[in-house]
Parts: structure tokens; sequence; C-alpha cells
């Protein structure tokens, strides 16, 4: 079987190494000169100088080195930049199953094709085709295309400085859309801050509610946000930032340091606490309308179980992560081990659920008796709303968290940012 690159025909199991030699080229430009096994591989072409045009990255090796395995490679790159070789990998091994090249030519429609990045089935002459962006590059934008032009002989259009097949990938990675988002993230978080520091204050200086539940509650309900809004605000300036302006194998994910992976569980953990006070928040409020029995004999007992009772799945999270995925700081999404955390925190906006649906019972049954149908219904929704944000309730929305290079995963950032930091300024 044969399989066609943007290069040459090659023999499919010669192929599979040739093309992820070309994903590791295009994937990693800033390793590869340092890369021994590119540098002295016994069959390797390169000659002890980099071939390299004027303002062109430097030309690949003609032949995959005899030591170019999954091993070296993988050594010169962190786990992540090694599953995304090793999907691109596998991507071009399935562009060849998909498109075997006949052998001959056809003036009527350019060939099916790997480019070194993505996949491109074969197109009529004359034809601009586009499909999204590859997902395993680097800060890729995952809704946006890339194009390759079917020229009108049946080839690929080449880029004339080149004279190589070309296809369009400038609109993939968009760091302004990052930077923006990383603008967008700081401002809320600095804005809920300088929204909660003062309710706090206020709280913690009001003698009357000082020493009663609600205001004890209220108090550690408040400083759980506060505490989760400097958490992400230190996260986005310290890793976030040095993530969008240093190269990949300089910046703390990459290194994966201790402090860095710390940072990010206290982000976690602070963001749990949100969950345990509003269920905290939400059952003191229906105790106090509904009269129903209490879960908790002291205030002590909500303190500890909203406080202490995020340790745990946090402590699981972090033992699964270092034994299975300890790398990147953490933050690329654990599959299923992300569900350790979800959990709890969706069991704290289902328990606030059913606290408010008997807080709007409640109030229809003692509206009622006091106005008209049609004012009870009014009254009870204006109550039912304003104890939504409270609540917690819209943050089941946004509670999973979709994999960075998931094509909602930019939009979920910026609802996410939005959907947060409105119910801060609620309440």
């Amino acid at each position: 079987m044969l399989c066609r690159d943007r290069f040459n025909l090659h023999e499919f199991s010669y192929y599979k190494q040739w093309s992820c030699l070309m994903c590791y080229w295009y994937l990693f430009q800033g390793k590869v000169q340092n890369s021994e096994f590119l540098r002295y591989g016994e069959e390797s072409s390169w000659n002890g100088t980099w071939v390299q045009m004027e303002g062109q990255p430097p030309q690949m090796p003609k032949t995959v080195p005899a030591n170019f395995t999954v091993e070296t490679v993988c050594q010169t790159l962190s786990s992540d930049e090694c599953e995304r070789w090793q999907t691109c990998c596998s991507a071009a091994v399935q562009c060849c199953e998909k498109h075997p090249h006949p052998g001959s030519g056809s003036q009527d429609y350019c060939p099916g094709t790997w480019d070194g990045y993505a996949c491109w089935d074969p197109a009529p002459t004359g034809m601009r085709i586009y499909q999204y962006c590859p997902t395993f590059i680097q800060h890729v934008y995952p809704t946006a295309m890339a194009y390759k032009d079917c020229d009108d002989n049946g080839t690929w259009w080449r880029n004339p400085l080149t004279n190589m097949e070309w296809t369009f990938y400038g609109d993939c990675v968009k760091i302004e859309i990052y930077r923006s988002l990383l603008a967008v993230k700081l401002t809320c978080s600095v804005l809920s801050i300088a929204l909660l520091l003062p309710m706090l204050i206020a709280t913690l200086a009001d003698r009357k509610s000082r020493g009663l539940p609600g205001g004890t509650i209220r108090a550690h309900f408040l400083t759980s946000f506060v505490f989760n809004a400097l958490a992400n605000v230190l996260w986005d300036a310290l890793v976030y930032y040095d993530q969008l302006v240093r190269p990949p194998s300089e910046t703390l994910m990459y290194k994966n340091t201790g402090s860095c992976k710390a940072l990010y569980i206290f982000t976690r953990y602070f963001r749990c606490t949100n969950f345990f006070w509003m269920f905290c928040q939400g059952l003191f409020l229906h105790n106090l309308v509904v009269r129903a029995p209490r879960m908790f004999q002291s205030i002590l007992g909500m303190v500890i179980f909203a406080w202490g009772g995020p340790i745990i799945p946090m402590g699981v999270y972090c033992i699964m992560r270092y034994l299975h995925a300890d790398d990147s700081c953490w933050v690329k999404n654990a599959g299923n081990f992300e569900w350790i955390i979800y959990t709890p925190n969706l069991i704290c906006l289902a328990c606030n659920v059913i606290f408010l649906s008997s807080l709007l019972k409640t109030f229809l049954q003692r509206i009622k008796s006091q106005a008209t149908e049609n004012a009870s219904y009014r009254r009870a929704l204006r109550a039912t709303v304003t104890l939504v944000p409270l609540f917690g309730i819209q943050l089941v929305f946004i509670i999973y968290r979709p994999s960075p290079d998931a094509k909602a995963a930019l939009v979920y950032e910026y609802i996410a940012s939005i959907v947060i930091n409105s119910q801060v300024r609620k309440k």
C-alpha cells in the first residue's frame, strides 16, 4: 500500500515512521535541533549542519533516523507532548488507511494526502477545502478552520518560496484570544475580591449578626469566595500568563513543579468549599423558613463540614493524579478521575435544588392566604429568583470543565468566568 504526504509517496511500513517524524518536526520545532537521535542517527542524512532558508524553519532530514522510536522521542517531551505527538502519528496512519494512493494521479482531482498536521480528503480541481484545526497543536483555537487549495491541474497549491505543498493554518493559533481570556478572568476575579471584601468586612463588623448562626455562616460563606478568587488570581497571573509568554519547554506547566501543582490544587479546593458553603447556606435558610429538623447541632459542625469536607475528595484526587496523570501541573482533564471532585459538588447543588423547591412551596402556602393568586405567584417567583444565585443552582451548567482541546473549551471559560462572578455580585 502506498501512502502520500506533502513530500512524496511511501510504502506503508516506512510511511508510519516518516509521518511520525513529520509530526515531531512540525509540532516541536524548538526541540528538533537539540534532539540527539536526529543529530546522530546512523541512517540519518543529517550531515552536521541544518539547512535553513531565510525566514523558514530548518528542513527535515531526508530519511528516518535508525533510533527514532517512541522511547527516544518521548524522552525529549513531557507526557502531555508525547501524547499529542502520538495522537498526530495515529492520525497520519489513519489517513493512509483512509486514502491509499492508487499509484497514479488524476487531473480531475487532488489526491488525499497527509501534510504533517492533518489528513486532507481528495478534492475536485479548483476547489478550496476546509477542516477544523488539529487539536494536538499547541494553543490551538479549537473552532478555527484550516484550508488547502486544489489547483486546476489536479495538484495541491505550492508555496512559491519553498516549492512545497502548502496548507493555511494561520487561523489555528490565536494567542491574542487566550490573552483576552486571561484579561477577562483576571478582571472578573479582581472585581469579585473588590466586591466581596467590603461585604465580608461589613458582616464581621455587624455586632448584631456577628454571634448569630446566620452571620457566622455568611462570614464563612464570603470568605470561601474571597479565597477562591485570590487563588484564581495567583494561578492566572503566575501560571496561565507564563504559558502564553514563554516557550513551551520553559513554562511552569512543562516543568510540572510541586509548587505549580499545589497552587492548582488550592484553586480546586477553594472552589469545592464554595459548593459546600452554598449547601450550608441553603440548609440554614431552609431550616429557618421551613423549620425542618436540623442536620447540625451547632455551627461548628457546619464549619468542620464545609472547610474539612472537601479535603477528602481532594486528597483522593491528588493520589490518583500522582499515580496516573502526573503532568502539566494536573491541569489537563483527567477523565473519570475528575468526578472525584465533581460528584460531591453536584450532590451539594442537588440538595440545594431540594431546599429551594421546599422553600418555594412554603412561600406559596404562606403568601396565598395574604394576596390574590396572581400576586402570590409573582411574589413567590421573585423570592425564588433571588435565592437561585445564593444557592448556586446556575452552577450546575458549568460544573463540568471540558478538556482544553475540546471545541467548546474557550466558550466555557468565558461563560464560567461571567457566571461565577455574577453570582458573587448578587450576594
